[in-house]
C-alpha cells in the first residue's frame, strides 16, 4: 500500500509504509494488517501516539505496527513491535459483561546501539500479516 493516508475520527495520518493481503482485503478501502513508521525528525513518544491512533481507528483490522526511531545524539536505533492484546480490565465494575479489554501493547523492543552487539530479533506472526494460516513452506517472519 506504500505511504497511504488513512482517515480516522476527525483526523487522518499517512503511514511511512503499509501492507495488506490482497486476497483477504481486495478492496482498496481496507486498513492494512502491517504498518511501519520511521522517525528521525519525530520523537519516539510521537510515534507511539501514532501507533495508538492507528489501532483505535482501524476497528481491529490493523494487526502489527513496527516503530523505528533513530537518535543521532545517542547513535541508537529503537525498534518496537506493537500489537493488539486482550488484557484484564482494571476498571471492571460489578455486572460488567466483559472483564477484559483490547489495547495496543509493545510485544518486542530492541535498542541497537553503535558498537554493542545485540542478538535480539523481531518475529511477525504469519496469520496476523496474511489473515490466513501458513501453507506448506510458509511461516512467521523473523528479523534478526
Amino acid at each position: 500500500m506504500g505511504s497511504t493516508t488513512f482517515k480516522g475520527n476527525g483526523s487522518q495520518k499517512e503511514a511511512d509504509c503499509a501492507w495488506r493481503p490482497q486476497k483477504s482485503r481486495p478492496l482498496g478501502t481496507g486498513w492494512p494488517t502491517l504498518v511501519i513508521e520511521c522517525g528521525v525528525s519525530r520523537s519516539h513518544p510521537r510515534l507511539a501516539a501514532d501507533a495508538h491512533w492507528r489501532f483505535e481507528n482501524s476497528g481491529g483490522q490493523l494487526k502489527i505496527v513496527l516503530l523505528i526511531s533513530y537518535s543521532a545524539s545517542k547513535k541508537e536505533i529503537r525498534l518496537q513491535q506493537w500489537e493488539l492484546v486482550t488484557i484484564p480490565d482494571p476498571h471492571v465494575t460489578h455486572g460488567q459483561l466483559k472483564p477484559t479489554r483490547t489495547a495496543p501493547a509493545i510485544m518486542r523492543e530492541i535498542d541497537l546501539v553503535a558498537g554493542i552487539s545485540n542478538e535480539a530479533s523481531l518475529m511477525l506472526n504469519f496469520e496476523s500479516v496474511f489473515l490466513r494460516p501458513p501453507a506448506k513452506g510458509e511461516g512467521d517472519f523473523t528479523f534478526s
